[in-house]
């Protein structure tokens, strides 16, 4: 199996996975008010999860399910990218495909993440975008050419910036970036 077999079997397998428990119900804290803000691009509490507004806004538009589980696939292919990144992450770090693909369904089958990548909540994005400011930051940190090093720091900055823009606790990343 070439080096794609992983990786569509994690985002099939774990999408398959997500899709199981999703929910097209509101549920208990925030769900509700990040569903409504979603569909209506309302604001949220702070600090608004702009991001999250303008993404699940986009999937409010979709002709399926009940507005809460529209936004709830938001979360759902949220958490499959965050799978995918942590697989990105070690492999990269590792030169172990096993060991990224281990890493990768241990975070995938977490109580917590698993919960969180089946109903609209902001955290399954925020996981997404905050490995993803990981894995371009090692792409940068070991790029070949100079134009190739511009490329991947011009991607760590929109990663960065869009992690910010989805949740506050993105910033405990940043060290990273820089």
């Amino acid at each position: 199996m070439g080096p794609i077999g992983p990786i569509l079997s994690l985002a099939l397998g774990t999408g398959a996975l997500y899709a199981l428990t999703w929910t097209d119900a509101v549920q208990a804290a925030d769900s509700g008010e990040m569903i409504a803000a979603a569909c209506n691009l309302g604001v949220p509490h702070p600090p608004g999860y702009p991001l999250y507004v303008l993404l699940g806004h986009g999937f409010c538009g979709l002709p399926l399910s009940t507005p809460a589980g529209r936004v709830g696939l938001l979360s759902l292919t949220s958490a499959v990218a965050a799978v995918l990144l942590v697989y990105a992450v070690v492999a990269r770090l590792t030169a172990n495909r096993s060991a990224a693909a281990v890493a990768a369904l241990t975070l995938a089958t977490g109580a917590t993440f698993w919960r969180y990548a089946s109903l609209a909540e902001v955290f399954a994005l925020n996981a997404a975008l905050s490995l993803a400011v990981v894995y371009v930051s090692l792409r940068a940190s070991d790029a070949g050419t100079p134009r190739a090093h511009l490329v991947w720091s011009a991607a760590v900055g929109l990663a960065a910036g869009l992690a910010l823009t989805n949740h506050h606790s993105s910033v405990l990343i940043m060290p990273l970036a820089a």
